[in-house]
């Protein structure tokens, strides 16, 4: 009757077969508690793509009566993130309501993360959708110093990543993770994750096969006396003497077409190649490819990409597909732009704003190109930093060219802390020379005889 059994517990060598208590079995038929589900027109939500529109589908089951009508409210869990109507109607007998829904935050260099929007309407329990807010812009922090792919078979197929952050790296706190993107695709299979030992700043981590390990050794760059190489399982970090990493053991089946991405803290850092972007049979340009050569990262490329298409913009030739010349030795770099940020104190994000938006492989903060190539010098505007009435101002005049790129001014007076700079006009003035004039200016009066640096981005629109 399911009331508590008079005495003690029997011992628990008694058998089971001398208790009393019986199973009982029955059929019960449950209303179904009302609950509502929230999916999405799209996979995920790109940090990088600026604003754009999708759909949120949210179904009730069951659903409503016919004629009986339910009241929608929605609530995100990152405010500002995305805008969407604040209630919507859901109405008998349909079970389904689509609700218009913009993405208009720009989170700048952040970790990939879960975006929640939940619906929830009275007798309902709450429905919860989750979309991937990803963080496509790179921190620069890891790059991706040498690559290799061979001309035939498996093996040398390796990459080497470089610490450019300034302090040495502990995966165990910020854990490195590799992507690999087959074939043109624009959906990323993570091959390798990296969740212990240390990374020296200016030093170089090898990522490759035994071949690339035994190269290795054969040049005294790394330790292997207890010949762990050729038994340790994929993925196995082989450390220094002292501990940090120099090489983990991964077999690779890349090509020339498929993209590379790198990871530092659940934040992009790097890119290798152009996700979403299929080349046949590989990127080339300036004499390079990225099919069966040796390439090595470029001295003036000391910032993170977000992915390029031809390889020369990056690279440098350093052998052929199976000659492993240069591996395990950290590049020495003379960016510019990193040389005069080193000069004024700036390291880590302070250093690279950004990155590379255009994923043209130049550092977008070097960028003065407002509609043309960044290398002709015809293509830089015309700059005027002006006070206007206590106002700091800065013109630009750009080539009318349509699908010209979207310009992002910030200005700061000590070059950490940055303040975006809104356009002072609606609409740019036409010069009559095919040219426009731009002019952004501060929202404030600034203080007197305050000095005031400037920083310009450049988007793709």
């Amino acid at each position: 009757d399911g009331l508590p059994k008079a005495g003690s517990p029997p011992p628990p060598s008694t058998s089971v077969m001398a208790s009393d208590h019986l199973a009982i079995f029955g059929d019960f038929e449950l209303d179904p508690t009302p609950r509502l589900s929230v999916a999405f027109s799209t996979p995920s939500l790109d940090d990088r793509a600026g604003p754009f529109a999708f759909t949120a589908t949210v179904s009730a089951d069951p659903a409503p009566a016919p004629g009986e009508s339910v009241t929608l409210t929605f609530h995100q869990d990152r405010p500002d993130c995305v805008a969407f109507p604040a209630t919507a109607t859901l109405t008998g007998p349909g079970s389904l309501v689509s609700v218009p829904l913009t993405f208009q935050s720009r989170c700048g260099v952040t970790p990939d993360r879960l975006w929640t929007l939940s619906a929830s309407a009275d007798g309902y329990s709450t429905g919860h959708g989750r979309l991937p807010l990803v963080n496509n812009d790179p921190s620069g922090h890891l790059l991706v110093s040498q690559y290799i792919e061979t001309p035939s078979g498996i093996s040398p197929k390796a990459i080497e990543v470089l610490n450019q952050s300034g302090a040495t790296i502990d995966f165990s706190v910020n854990p490195f993770a590799l992507y690999y993107y087959a074939n043109g695709s624009a959906l990323r299979e993570r091959v390798l994750l990296l969740e212990h030992g240390t990374l020296g700043a200016g030093k170089v981590l090898v990522i490759g096969d035994v071949t690339t390990g035994n190269y290795l050794i054969a040049q005294g760059l790394l330790s292997d006396p207890a010949g762990e190489l050729n038994t340790a399982d994929n993925g196995s970090l082989i450390p220094s003497g002292a501990g940090e990493a120099v090489f983990v053991k991964r077999s690779f089946t890349f090509n020339g077409d498929d993209a590379l991405e790198i990871h530092l803290g659940f934040t992009r850092a790097d890119v290798f190649g152009m996700p979403g972007h299929s080349p046949d049979p590989a990127w080339t340009g300036g004499g390079l490819s990225t099919a069966n050569q040796n390439l090595s990262l470029r001295s003036d490329a000391g910032t993170g990409s977000a992915g390029f298409t031809d390889p020369s913009l990056r690279f440098t030739l350093a052998g052929g597909g199976a000659d492993l010349s240069g591996f395990g030795v950290a590049p020495l770099l003379s960016d510019p732009y990193l040389n005069w940020a080193a000069a004024n104190g700036l390291t880590g994000l302070d250093a690279a704003p950004g990155g590379d938006y255009d994923g043209d492989g130049f550092a977008n903060v070097l960028e003065f190109s407002l509609g043309g190539d960044p290398r002709d010098a015809r293509s830089i505007p015309l700059l005027e930093p002006a006070m206007d009435s206590g106002f700091g101002t800065l013109r630009f005049r750009r080539p009318v060219i349509p699908g010209r790129l979207i310009l992002r001014v910030e200005s700061s007076a000590d070059l950490r802390l940055w303040q975006p700079l809104p356009v002072l006009w609606g609409t740019p003035a036409p010069n009559g020379d095919g040219s426009e004039t731009v002019i952004f200016r501060a929202a404030s009066p600034l203080a007197t005889a305050q000095a005031l640096s400037f920083r310009i981005t450049a988007e793709l629109p």
